[in-house]
């Protein structure tokens, strides 16, 4: 049984999984979720690649005249 002190999110731990995309490999960390409400719309549960749109994503905001903090900024504040 839950307590009432400590709410069930505080459970809630992280797991890392290595993504590869054409410009190398990097780690990844996702919220575990015991409740299965979280879906992840970025890079989806179990995908280990990352699709030729994203990376041309990133290159495009970096063309337009973003910094790499701005285009970081941008992603955390898009996607989490």
């Amino acid at each position: 049984m839950q307590s009432p002190l400590r709410p069930e999110t505080a459970r809630t731990a992280k797991s890392s999984k290595t993504v590869r995309s054409d410009y190398g490999s990097f780690e990844l960390e996702t919220p575990r979720d015991r409740n299965s409400t979280f879906e992840p719309e970025l890079v989806k549960k179990r995908q280990t690649t990352l699709g030729k749109s994203f990376d041309d994503k990133i290159i495009a905001l970096y063309g337009l005249g973003m910094s790499y903090t701005d285009i970081a900024s941008h992603m955390e504040e898009m996607y989490g």
